[in-house]
């Protein structure tokens, strides 16, 4: 996906497997994981996203997938957004590819590392030392 270590993924929705799997996911790829409350506004939304300069944004569903719609300029860094719970709605998923925005599913989006090799993750992930930031609450 691009992102380097130390760059902060945004996670936005309730507890659920896809929440952890992507905090942890975040964090093994030595990444920042950085939750979004489920019920902040878009206006919030997109002032975390930009201000933590986030290029990944993991959502719950189609309503935290609108609240990023149009958003591009409000959040420059932005280039993915994983949708889990259900499948993007399609007219959401068009307006942010015309802002360079790439949407997908969260199956889709785990389908990405599947090929990664071992050896990368475990590199990535020791590189992780005690005092650096892994997660923001």
């Amino acid at each position: 996906m691009g992102s380097k270590p130390y760059e902060v993924v945004n996670i936005l929705g309730f507890n659920s497997p896809e929440w952890f799997i992507a905090n942890n996911g975040a964090q093994l790829a030595s990444c920042i994981a950085a939750g979004i409350y489920a019920t902040n506004f878009p206006d919030a939304c997109h002032y975390i996203t930009n201000h933590s300069k986030a290029k990944v944004v993991c959502v719950e569903d189609n309503k935290q997938l609108k609240k990023y719609v149009g958003s591009k300029k409000a959040c420059c860094a932005l280039t993915h957004i994983a949708v889990w719970g259900e499948e993007p709605d399609a007219g959401m998923v068009a307006e942010c590819k015309k802002e360079g925005v790439t949407v997908m599913t969260f199956k889709e989006f785990l389908q990405i590392g599947k090929d990664v090799d071992t050896e990368v993750i475990t590199t990535l992930s020791s590189a992780v030392k005690p005092g650096n930031c892994s997660s923001l609450i």
